[in-house]
């Protein structure tokens, strides 16, 4: 979807929230993983604002992508101190399956890469529900409200900056479990 400029630029903004979450924690491997994504992310949107050709925009995308999914065994690394097998394995897939995919021309690619998200999110946060039930329930919220505002475009050009912004109390709940 092409947006404005401005748009792409506030996108660009938001979705360095993540490091700024993170500048809060000692740094560690959690806090690593948190923020592993985010400058691909600003440069995906950066690229947006000033540019039109989508081929590339999808290599740039699937790069912020992939590095989200390094991000889920670094911070699944940082909770066990071991890498556990059935978790890398998950995430080795996802990997494969991104890089393969189109998500900018096939829907049905974008729907797949979506869905390896909430798995490794849901992943990442049943850590946290072995040591706060309530702050699990939260994230969840937060979590679910923003795939649900990121596929319906409930704010249309906004959208992804609001996405952005909520996914900061989830993160902030992550790091302050693992920090404790």
């Amino acid at each position: 979807m092409a947006y404005t400029r401005n748009i792409e630029l506030l996108s660009a903004a938001t979705s360095l929230t993540p490091m700024v979450v993170s500048y809060f924690f000692p740094v560690n491997c959690a806090s690593m993983a948190c923020i592993l994504h985010c400058p691909f992310k600003c440069r995906y949107h950066i690229y947006n604002a000033f540019n039109a050709n989508k081929y590339k925009s999808q290599i740039i995308y699937k790069r912020h992508r992939l590095f989200v999914h390094v991000g889920f065994m670094v911070l699944h690394y940082a909770w066990n101190n071991r890498i556990r097998f059935l978790y890398t394995f998950f995430n080795i897939l996802a990997l494969s399956v991104i890089r393969v995919s189109k998500p900018l021309f096939d829907e049905r690619d974008m729907v797949y890469i979506n869905s390896f998200s909430m798995v490794g999110i849901f992943n990442s946060m049943i850590y946290v529900y072995n040591i706060s039930k309530i702050q699990f329930v939260v994230s969840l919220y937060f979590y679910i409200y923003a795939f649900a505002l990121n596929e319906d475009k409930i704010y249309g050009k906004f959208s992804d900056s609001i996405v952005n912004l909520m996914l900061v109390v989830p993160q902030y709940l992550l790091l302050t479990n693992y920090n404790l």
